[in-house]
């Protein structure tokens, strides 16, 4: 049985995101995002965009450490789903266009070199 995240908009102001696979809440690259409030960590949200559009991403903008929960996936890795509440909401349209990609997350700390504002 494959991976298979489950990172999702919840609504245009929340977004749910999964760890890394075998990862628990004390793991460091979760407890750092987990601690943001603390330690002031920058979390961007970037998704890439459709095959069909190119190798560029959308940048979303900057979110804040909600909640989380240490979970398993199906095939029983352990993963900690994490949400994060937006800085600004995702405009309607975007929020709508977004939802019907699967697979399209990725959070960086750092900015990555191609990127596209989608205003």
């Amino acid at each position: 049985m494959g991976t298979k995240y489950e990172d999702v908009f919840i609504d245009n102001t929340r977004f749910s995101w999964m760890s890394r696979s075998r990862r628990t809440s004390k793991s460091d690259e979760v407890a750092a995002l987990i601690n943001q409030p603390k330690n002031n960590i920058k979390i961007m949200l970037f998704v890439k965009k459709d095959d069909a559009e190119g190798n560029d991403f959308y940048y979303l903008g900057k979110m804040k450490y909600n909640s989380f929960e240490d979970t398993k996936m199906a095939c029983g890795d352990s993963v900690v789903n994490i949400q994060f509440d937006m800085e600004n909401p995702i405009p309607n349209y975007l929020y709508n266009y977004l939802e019907g990609h699967t697979a399209f997350t990725l959070i960086f700390f750092d900015i990555p070199k191609n990127y596209s504002i989608f205003t």
